[in-house]
């Protein structure tokens, strides 16, 4: 008799051991997988990349360490493309860098010095630009890192779904939607102002003939020096 419940009672520790090892592992594949991930939620805003790609710098480098025609080569710039081209669009043509179209116009000491001037008014007025949208965007960013805080440690705690939390990731997304989208246009018109203001500057310093070969460049995308009807238009 005593053996017999002996037995009984080894039978249901075993049963009991099972049971409890089962839970366990069963809320270690739930939890496991909030505990271990880096970042839960992606970034609907990251400013600073929004920033750089609506700051589509054409001219970067154009007065880079090494003096006029190096780098892209004198007129050529085949490895200076715009960006639109780098970015995967292979329909769009490749149209060549603003610095060779500089070094086939051949400017002069001061026309040169103007025109650096120039860039270099393009630049901090870029940077003006993107301040005005940090100054808009970046406390949105900064709200959206605590929300994303507070959802992971709710999860975490077991005190909220992923179907709640995704839920207040879109109410945010709509309630800042509007406002995002108001500053990144604005930081586009900024930023293209900066540009035509510098093309224009440019056009006003250049003489008839080196005009003609600006123009041609606006126009058609490519460089004039790269045809051989043009390339001794201006000196020799």
């Amino acid at each position: 008799m005593n053996k017999l419940i002996t037995k009984s009672m080894f039978l249901l520790a075993a049963v009991f051991v099972t049971v409890f090892a089962s839970s366990c592992t069963d809320q270690l594949s739930t939890i496991s997988p909030v505990e271990n991930s880096t970042e839960m939620f992606a970034s609907m805003y990251d400013v600073e990349s929004m920033a750089t790609s609506i700051i589509d710098d054409n001219d970067q480098g154009m007065f880079a360490k090494g003096g006029r025609g190096k780098g892209p080569g004198r007129g050529h710039g085949k490895d200076d493309r715009d960006r639109d081209d780098r970015k995967g669009d292979s329909l769009k043509p490749k149209r060549a860098h603003l610095r060779a179209v500089i070094d086939c116009l051949k400017l002069t000491e001061d026309q040169m010095k103007q025109v650096q001037a120039l860039h270099q008014a393009k630049h901090d007025c870029e940077k003006s630009a993107r301040e005005q949208f940090r100054a808009i965007a970046g406390p949105i960013r900064q709200e959206e890192k605590v929300l994303h805080k507070s959802l992971h440690e709710q999860l975490k705690a077991g005190t909220l779904t992923r179907a709640e939390a995704n839920a207040q990731l879109e109410a945010f997304k709509a309630k800042n939607a509007a406002v995002m989208q108001s500053a990144i246009e604005t930081m586009k018109a900024a930023v293209k102002a900066c540009n035509d203001t510098l093309l224009a500057g440019i056009e006003a310093l250049l003489t008839p003939e080196q005009l003609l070969l600006w123009n041609q460049w606006k126009a058609t995308g490519t460089n004039p020096c790269d045809s051989p009807s043009n390339g001794d238009v201006i000196g020799g």
